[in-house]
């Protein structure tokens, strides 16, 4: 860090006084209103760091008093501590996390990241005192520790089969003298059984991150055209060899849409290799995209018609005449080790986690799967999918919404959907996403309930009580702006939600 870049409070009056290499004249002090002018954040009642790609870390007062109470120690302390909460934060896929705070770790701060600011790279932090987590809550692992032991696992098995497949590709290639027919056999089903353990390997790997909320997404714009087709290329040879007719004719030439295309092809991948491998001949298996809209019907599309936001979607279909899954089968499909011949005797390899996983991915991706079958007619699924970032972040808020409000009306509470615009408001308002998720953070703690950002300067939340939370808002928008400049405070509007606008789950059977 620069010499002098640590906030520090000074003088007598250290409530309105604040020196940091952000302030744009270096030794004049500043006082509170100048201050809020340049910062304003600097006045929440919650407590807020700001980290800086540069390591720079400035926080308010509130947090000041946080760090001094908890980590202990000086600013030099508080800031090492933030940036290294924060790189175990990133390091984990998470956003936010409960970490061990002071020299004992008697106490405990939850610290939550928020999104890089697309100018200047920095991240607001809030952080909060909670109970230190027992080391003896619970002898089971939870979903986090899991997936780290799994991937550890991983890791060692990956090792030494990597090197025992690649010495037998030696031996089978003739490296080491040649082979008589029994040993090649042995040789071959062996190399076969090492693929299926890697394989194995692969997908207790993918379902333990799915659970544990760390599967890494990394979309960008591709061609579904030829990014399909490439990806169902070897089905269609093995289909064409089992005497089966394999229709790719439904996929487009060229379909742009930003997306993590090694995970759509994971997708892909499990579904066609399903319906390849429960088809008989003479049977038929298709694979298209349905690129018009999808009927404009749920919580996403009610919160786009009324906030003017893009929702677009595309499906895409995997159709097969084969066996079909057995009506007794169909609720638990989903399932982790759940195989739909299984109870009938089928020998057909699997290891029973393809559509468990692929669920997860296309929750991950911001889609639904839908699937119907009927036994001896065959299988029809359906993969319904975000084709822009602007829309999979609408339906995620959708979906975190829709669950709230289950639940909420589950326990038979009057619950609420309401609305905070900002974005056509005064620019110094627009720039006071912290004051809002203050807000949220303190109206959760109430019991009052929750909210999301469905896009920037955009806020929908689920709350019961409504004098109470109206009453909340006042509270925290007099604290951070009335007192500063007496602007009028924007109201929480209420959403009409038309019948059957309910969320439907990730995964649904029919």
């Amino acid at each position: 860090m620069r010499p002098g870049g640590e906030p520090r409070i000074s003088g007598e009056d250290s409530s309105l006084i604040v020196h940091s290499e952000r302030n744009p004249m270096p030794g004049k002090v500043m006082r509170d209103a100048d201050w809020l002018r340049e910062e304003p954040w600097h006045g929440a009642p919650a407590a807020l760091a700001e980290i800086h790609e540069d390591g720079d870390v400035s926080w308010n007062l509130a947090c000041r008093v946080l760090l001094r109470e908890t980590v202990g120690g000086t600013s030099p302390t508080w800031r090492r501590w933030l940036l290294a909460a924060a790189a175990r934060i990133e390091a984990s896929g998470q956003e936010g996390k409960v970490l061990a705070a002071g020299p004992d770790s008697s106490l405990a701060l939850e610290l939550r990241l928020g999104r890089p600011h697309p100018r200047t790279g920095s991240r607001i932090a809030f952080l909060q005192a909670v109970a230190p987590q027992r080391e003896d809550r619970d002898s089971r692992p939870d979903a986090a520790d899991l997936a780290e032991t799994v991937s550890t696992l991983s890791h060692e098995l990956r090792s030494p089969l990597t090197a025992i497949k690649a010495s037998l590709g030696m031996v089978l290639q003739g490296e080491a003298g040649d082979l008589g027919p029994d040993q090649t056999h042995f040789l071959k089903l062996a190399m076969r059984n090492i693929d299926r353990l890697d394989r194995l390997t692969t997908d207790l790997l993918d379902t333990a991150r799915g659970e544990a909320g760390k599967l890494v997404l990394r979309p960008q714009e591709v061609d579904l055209g030829p990014l399909l087709r490439e990806g169902i290329r070897l089905h269609a040879e093995a289909a064409h060899k089992a005497g089966l007719t394999f229709d790719t004719r439904g996929l487009p030439p060229s379909f742009l849409a930003c997306i993590d295309a090694d995970r759509l092809l994971q997708v892909l991948d499990n579904l066609v290799s399903n319906a390849v491998k429960y088809t008989d001949a003479p049977g038929v298996v298709r694979v298209w995209v349905e690129q018009r809209p999808a009927p404009p019907t749920g919580l996403a599309w009610t919160l786009a018609e009324q906030c003017f936001l893009p929702l677009h979607q595309f499906t895409l279909v995997i159709e097969d005449s084969g066996r079909g899954i057995p009506e007794a089968m169909r609720a638990r499909l989903f399932g982790r080790f759940e195989r739909a011949h299984a109870e009938a005797g089928d020998r057909t390899p699997g290891s029973g986690l393809g559509l468990h996983i692929t669920r997860g991915l296309v929750g991950a991706l911001g889609g639904t799967i839908r699937l119907s079958s009927r036994e001896g007619q065959g299988t029809t699924v359906w993969v319904r999918l975000p084709r822009d970032q602007e829309s999979l972040r609408l339906l995620q808020a959708a979906e975190l919404l829709g669950r709230t409000l289950e639940q909420r009306t589950g326990r038979n509470e009057e619950t609420t959907l309401a609305l905070l615009d900002l974005r056509e408001t005064d620019s110094r308002i627009q720039g006071s996403a912290s004051l809002v998720t203050g807000f949220l953070e303190r109206a959760r703690k109430r019991a009052l309930g929750s909210g999301v950002e469905l896009a920037p300067r955009l806020w929908a939340a689920v709350c019961t009580g409504t004098e109470a939370w109206a009453a909340t808002w006042a509270e925290a928008w007099g604290e951070s702006w009335g007192a500063a400049d007496h602007r009028p405070c924007p109201a929480w509007r209420h959403v009409s939600l038309p019948e059957g606008s309910g969320v439907r789950p990730v995964a649904q059977v029919v």
